[in-house]
């Protein structure tokens, strides 16, 4: 019987998966989150040759990048291509949340504990090309090899522990909040040694990478644009936006200091500790700017720890079929959630960015430069330009007097004839006239409008003189 309950279970995770890959089909060619289309530029950018931090700005450690170049240099630079890597990325979140809920739960909370992640992580945008679906799989595994290492004490799953923690660190600096917990864990079962060899696996990611950036001049402005840049906010980011969020630090320090005060709790389960911890954590990484996408990291322990509140009551007495009406259940409730917004992300695509890329493309030689402003850096992939500024993105959190003049000295050097201007809304409804004023006024200063795109952006050509 238990054999037959494994197979079900294995059958489950399959079609789950095929559910979960349909979804993710259907959204690999919607339009463009604003960050994600930083992500997807950036990643253009180092393909050909420039290297982040030095001749462009990122205020987010490069692992999303250098995740994304290979594919994109073997296979081009498209929306497919980099969805494809984010899609992987939450398949394989899938089965980690099944193994992970099999080994504490048994068969029945593993299929629930997927089906819930699997409807979920849609909901919570994770076929976007951003930071927070790798996280979603990265750190899943930092904590199912800690749990691993605690039942076994194989030094093999301490070190796994490590480097997932330490790719994490490469993606999101917040991801130290949980390093930190972990290395205490371990401290805990086994240790100063046993820590400290955690954190050593680590550090050996970052190590790498440091020294990549090292031999290219920009060891510094790693260490700054990936964690003093992103942790505290670019550009007093953190501080404009703590105020209107607050509340957001306060949901996110509540569970944070249950979790912490638990790890005295002697009647929780070590594993559990772990995923309780994995949770809480994970809620930091809507600090300092709340997005809907910026809990996804989370989503995996709240989807096994689902599963046990959903079947423990049951145990015993679920009978495989029944187990299947309950995935189902399970399954439609992020569904009906999604249904409307699939339906309306699927029907807009990136064929008006590609028909932007095509109209620069056509009217600027190559070898010569565009500009983009705000939030379209995109443009620059469709039209195959590099940009003429150190600042690729010039959305609210990069601008402040430095970064302005940066710009406009940099548009004075190279002179680009076309610029790509979109005056789009952004938080606190300001528009780049509110947040950069001085440039705003240096564009209309100095260029004409000559096209209104169907999206209002503009195609801006340099005057004369």
């Amino acid at each position: 019987m238990k054999e037959r309950g494994s197979r079900f279970a294995v059958l489950m995770l399959l079609l789950i998966l095929a559910a979960q890959l349909m979804l993710h089909a259907t959204l690999i060619t919607a339009l463009f989150f604003p960050d994600e289309a930083h992500f997807f530029t950036f990643t253009w950018l180092t393909t050909k040759g420039l290297v982040i931090y030095r001749d462009f700005f990122d205020n987010h450690p490069p692992l999303i990048e250098f995740i994304a170049a290979i594919p994109v240099r073997l296979f081009g630079a498209t929306v497919p291509v980099v969805r494809s890597l984010s899609m992987l990325s939450q398949l394989g979140a899938a089965v980690v949340v099944f193994f992970m809920a099999r080994k504490l739960y048994g068969d029945r909370a593993a299929v629930a504990a997927t089906t819930f992640y699997a409807g979920f992580e849609v909901l919570y945008f994770g076929f976007d090309f951003t930071i927070e679906p790798f996280l979603a799989l990265s750190l899943p595994l930092a904590a199912f090899a800690l749990i691993i290492w605690q039942e076994k004490k194989e030094g093999g799953m301490l070190a796994l522990a490590g480097i997932f923690l330490g790719l994490s660190l490469l993606l999101k600096p917040q991801s130290v909040v949980f390093a930190a917990l972990a290395a205490f864990l371990a401290w805990r079962e086994s240790g100063m040694k046993a820590a400290v060899k955690m954190a050593a696996w680590a550090l050996l990611p970052v190590a790498v990478v440091a020294l990549y950036f090292l031999a290219n001049g920009a060891l510094f402005q790693f260490f700054f644009g990936s964690f003093l840049v992103s942790a505290l906010g670019a550009h007093d980011f953190a501080m404009l936006y703590l105020q209107p969020y607050e509340w957001t630090v306060l949901a996110a320090s509540m569970p944070f200091a249950a979790a912490f005060a638990a790890l005295c709790a002697k009647r929780m389960r070590k594993a559990e500790l772990v995923l309780l911890l994995l949770f809480a954590s994970s809620l930091l990484f809507a600090f300092p700017r709340l997005n809907l996408f910026h809990f996804l990291p989370a989503i995996p322990a709240l989807s096994v720890m689902f599963a046990r509140v959903a079947c423990e009551p049951l145990r015993g007495t679920v009978k495989n079929v029944r187990d299947a009406v309950l995935s189902i259940l399970v399954w439609a409730i992020p569904m009906m959630l999604m249904s409307s917004v699939i339906a309306f992300l699927a029907m807009q695509t990136v064929a008006e960015d590609m028909a932007t890329g095509a109209y620069f493309s056509a009217r600027v030689p190559p070898g010569q430069t565009i500009f983009t402003c705000a939030s379209v850096p995109q443009t620059y992939v469709y039209a195959d330009r590099l940009p003429a500024s150190y600042y690729v993105s010039t959305q609210q959190w990069f601008m402040n007097g430095e970064s302005e003049a940066r710009i406009i000295a940099d548009l004075e050097l190279n002179r680009p004839e076309y610029v790509h201007f979109s005056d789009d809304r952004f938080d606190r409804n300001e528009t780049i006239a509110d947040f950069a004023p001085r440039l705003y006024a240096y564009l209309r200063g100095h260029y004409e409008t000559l096209l209104y795109f169907p999206d209002g952006s503009e195609a801006l050509h340099r005057r004369a003189g």
